[in-house]
């Protein structure tokens, strides 16, 4: 039971993707299970911009408060659905909750009658 409790997600800049700006996205990587796994967040930032330290974008980015907010509800949407499948008892695995972040989910089952 002590291996649901152990997860860990943090953001980082990936400098080998970069949009037309010249800014290198930011993904979130999440560990689980032994297990590491990154997404990209959407959004982009200078490396110059971007603080190691902390996973955040620099104050002396204009849009940093945008983009910190931004990160910070992605991270909170994240926790969210580790949170509900974690407290569903069931077990899961790093692929489940990568979709459940994604909101990629099985529908229910219809029958028609």
């Amino acid at each position: 039971m002590l291996e649901l409790l152990n997860i860990r997600f943090t953001f980082s800049l990936r400098t080998s993707h970069q949009n037309p700006d010249g800014k290198s996205a930011i993904v979130m990587r999440i560990t689980f299970q032994g297990q590491r796994s990154d997404i990209f967040t959407g959004l982009y930032c200078f490396q110059k911009d971007w603080d190691r330290e902390v996973g955040r974008v620099k104050n002396s980015e204009e849009n940093a408060k945008t983009l910190n907010q931004n990160l910070a509800m992605i991270l909170q949407g994240a926790k969210n659905s580790f949170d509900e499948l974690k407290f569903s008892r069931q077990a899961f695995t790093m692929r489940e909750l990568l979709d459940k972040i994604r909101g990629v989910e099985d529908r229910p089952t219809l029958l028609m009658l």
